[in-house]
């Protein structure tokens, strides 16, 4: 069952949410700027409006222009000179609905200028050059655009310098009611606090800019999250999953293309039943198969097995009085890496150090996996043989792989911890140690 519609911009309430906080959707992405060259003026301007992050943007006017401004009709004349252009009675049948939307934005982005020219003339123009440069550094302060922006050149002052611009700029917000200018003196104030952080960094972050995303919802992003998040971490799940009590569940979370269609997922989820780390691996495998230009995918997988809260539960001592005496017999396939803490193996299989990298011995061990469990694991000896790097591989045929009987100490914890959870006959997920991955096999 799908829980969350895709975070994609093509459904029409994401992308209102996106735009409300300053973000734009144009060829199919999210970005806050233009993203390509429009097939003529009319479109690009009517683009370059619903691009817009504030009001002046909206009404192409600098700082510079607002000094020269002496009346507010000189508000209203750019105003109708741009409504000329973009309204929709004058635009082609395709047009008119992204016309009627930058024509909206338009008229709200003149009535903001105006009540704030008509308030506080000096705070406007405070206000709409801290939105124009942070716009010309294309949305990614660095420690000193941020000081110049501030007007500071040291940490210890930027605290005082937010306090006395955001006292300017509250200025605006005094004298009735507020909603028309709210949203361009909240960024204003974004913007400061997030500047006064950045000039507690020492490291320059790199030279991104906003590039343009196919999500509407994810993790990281800064650029597009910062002063309004018009990229989001928080997922749109409007369902609500009743789980009963003894009903296990798994859940995936999947990044934009993590997953291929959900007939496909349900069968390798339950195939890797309680092995997590397989399921998202084999998952992330087809993943990459079905997606062009080796797009990064990610994929995490979650069993869950909800107990009856009214269900009686051991004492807490007693439970780990009968934990101490843990006993398993356990077989194993270990395919070692590069990256494993243990550089020197006694136990080794060989002694040519391993080439490959973490992610080469997972999908090692996906396939290894997915061969053992077609055959439920009768071929266990047969591939642990050809395919483990451990000297127990090279014991007799019907204990190949053994490590004997596991106990609280004769082993690592994760080995420890994986075998305590299997049942005689059950393989384990893969098991990182720091000799390399396992794959742990119960016998006894």
């Amino acid at each position: 069952r799908q829980l969350t519609t895709p975070h994609v911009p093509s459904l029409p309430e994401e992308v209102a949410r996106i735009e409300r906080n300053g973000g734009c959707v144009v060829d199919g992405k999210v970005g806050t700027y233009l993203l390509s060259p429009q097939p003529d003026a009319q479109q690009e301007e009517i683009t370059r409006i619903r691009c817009a992050t504030h009001s002046f943007a909206v009404l192409g006017l600098t700082p510079e222009d607002l000094a020269e401004i002496k009346d507010m009709k000189d508000v209203r004349k750019n105003f109708r000179k741009m409504s000329l252009q973009i309204h929709p009675d004058k635009v082609v049948e395709s047009l008119r609905p992204a016309a009627s939307q930058a024509f909206g934005k338009l008229d709200a982005a003149c009535e903001a200028i105006e009540m704030m020219l008509s308030r506080h003339s000096e705070a406007t123009r405070v206000l709409a050059g801290i939105l124009r440069r942070f716009d010309q550094c294309s949305g990614i302060l660095t420690p000193a655009e941020a000081g110049s922006l501030l007007g500071v050149s040291s940490v210890a002052s930027a605290p005082s310098a937010v306090n006395s611009i955001s006292r300017t700029l509250h200025l605006l917000m005094q004298g009735g009611d507020s909603e028309a200018v709210r949203p361009d003196v909240n960024r204003g104030l974004r913007i400061l606090e997030d500047a006064a952080e950045v000039m507690k960094k020492v490291a320059e972050p790199p030279a991104l800019g906003r590039r343009p995303v196919a999500v509407t919802r994810a993790m990281g992003l800064r650029d597009l999250k910062t002063p309004g998040a018009a990229v989001t971490c928080k997922p749109d799940c409007p369902d609500v999953v009743e789980v009963s009590p003894g009903s296990p569940v798994a859940l995936v979370l999947a990044s934009d293309g993590g997953v291929g269609p959900m007939a496909d997922v349900g069968p390798v989820v339950m195939r890797h039943w309680g092995r997590p780390r397989a399921a998202a691996l084999q998952l992330n495998r087809a993943a990459r198969k079905e997606t062009p230009g080796g797009k990064a995918v990610s994929t995490t997988c979650v069993y869950l097995d909800y107990d009856d809260p009214l269900q009686e539960v051991e004492p807490a001592a007693k439970r780990a009085r009968t934990d101490d005496g843990l006993q398993a017999r356990v077989r194993h396939i270990l395919v070692k890496h590069k990256d494993a803490k243990d550089k020197v193996d006694p136990m080794g299989r060989g002694r040519v150090q391993p080439t490959r990298t973490l992610q080469e011995a997972e999908g090692l061990l996906v396939e290894v996996m997915d061969e053992l469990l077609a055959k439920d694991c009768s071929n266990f000896s047969q591939v642990c043989r050809r395919v483990s790097e451990c000297q127990t591989a090279d014991g007799p045929l019907q204990s190949c792989g053994d490590l004997g009987w596991i106990t609280r100490t004769s082993a690592e914890d994760p080995v420890v911890s994986a075998a305590s959870t299997l049942k005689v006959g059950e393989l384990s997920d893969i098991v990182p140690t720091t000799r390399g991955l396992h794959l742990l096999y119960r016998v006894g």
